[in-house]
């Protein structure tokens, strides 16, 4: 692992709190409310529709 990457993910740590709102880039993949997270990772359009 890049060092850069790791300081900046030491920093996220030490400075996020659970209910955080998060919003994660350059991936395709989308998470699976499902899988063990919660509906807070769908749209609202996608939520109302479930």
């Amino acid at each position: 692992m890049h060092k850069p990457v790791t300081r900046h993910a030491e920093w996220v740590y030490d400075n996020s709190q659970i209910g955080d709102p998060v919003t994660v880039t350059g991936t395709e993949k989308r998470l699976d409310p499902s899988n063990g997270w919660t509906v807070w990772d769908m749209s609202w359009d996608d939520y109302v529709r479930k």
